[in-house]
């Protein structure tokens, strides 16, 4: 089977985070959430710097725009100029609806554009038409 991606959740929002959480753990997801609360802790283990430094690679970012330090816009740019990881996908989470926002967030490389609240199923979606399927795994639930 192979190996399970490290996901990241960027997001300042305490509640909108336990709302991202418990959507992504309803669902039995057996892979590792990290959670960053502003921009730079965000690259410094995005990445694997200072206290990140042994962490394996991430292998998907759920990103808010509006974090303190580093903005999401600029969380995103820095993402993408690193050659560890401008490959890395990234859905951006936001509570913004506006063109301008979706506009920035597509040509600095997002892969998908998403408003919160956050709906597991619709991660799932995206993550499979982003070739992610094999890697976020579901554990069995009774019934299903």
């Amino acid at each position: 089977m192979p190996a399970l991606l490290d996901i990241v959740l960027i997001e300042d929002n305490s509640a909108d985070r336990e709302l991202t959480l418990r959507a992504l753990q309803q669902y039995g997801l057996s892979n590792s959430i990290a959670v960053c609360t502003d921009g730079e802790q965000a690259m410094r283990l995005v990445l694997r710097q200072a206290e990140y430094a042994a962490r394996p690679q991430i292998g998907l970012v759920l990103l808010d725009l509006n974090l303190p330090k580093l903005n999401g816009f600029e969380v995103l740019a820095m993402i993408r100029a690193n050659p560890e990881t401008s490959q890395v996908p990234v859905i951006v989470l936001t509570g913004s609806h506006g063109a301008p926002d979706i506009a920035e967030a597509r040509k600095l490389g997002a892969d998908h554009y998403m408003v919160k609240p956050v709906d597991f199923a619709k991660i799932v979606e995206v993550a499979k038409d982003l070739g992610l399927k094999w890697a976020l795994l579901l554990e069995q639930r009774a019934g299903a």
